[in-house]
């Protein structure tokens, strides 16, 4: 899943009960992956730059 910030998509997913499994990692030419585990168990994989530059 395409998302405008991965950090901010990683700390919603905590705040709302997810848990991040795997990232931020660095994919070579400006984006970030993770996968996450929402609520309800699902794995899901998120992809998107780092908008705060950290």
């Amino acid at each position: 899943m395409q998302v405008a910030d991965i950090d901010a998509a990683l700390a919603a997913t905590t705040a709302h009960g997810g848990t991040v499994i795997w990232g931020p990692g660095e994919i070579p030419g400006g984006s970030y992956s993770a996968l996450i585990l929402d609520p309800a168990g699902h794995n899901i994989g998120l992809v998107g730059p780092r908008a705060a530059g950290a």
